[in-house]
């Protein structure tokens, strides 16, 4: 079963790149984060957040794919879905899921 996952960068990119999150999806979790941790992910944040030393932080997990990866990111609301920034984030989709 595939995985989507949030991750959370202990400080923004850059000024201009304010954003602290990632969503994605993997069917070997273990093994993505590996490659994002050391730098060799194709994805494109992860790998900058490695060259630039923020340590990444796996947030949240979905049990889903790429459609539900789509979904999400499509919501714009990586912060609103990080326990780490919205402790509330957890308790709120506990009910939903329910």
């Amino acid at each position: 079963m595939a995985t989507v996952y949030l991750l959370h960068f202990a400080r923004p990119i850059s000024d201009a790149h304010t954003t602290q999150h990632y969503l994605g999806s993997t069917a070997d979790l273990e093994k993505r984060l590996h490659q994002h941790q050391t730098g060799q992910s194709q994805a494109r944040l992860p790998t900058v957040a490695h060259d630039l030393g923020i340590e990444m932080i796996l947030a949240r997990t979905w049990r889903g794919g790429h459609d539900l990866e789509r979904r999400l990111k499509n919501r714009h609301e990586g912060k609103r879905l990080c326990p780490i920034c919205n402790p509330r984030a957890l308790a709120r989709a506990g009910a939903q899921e329910k």
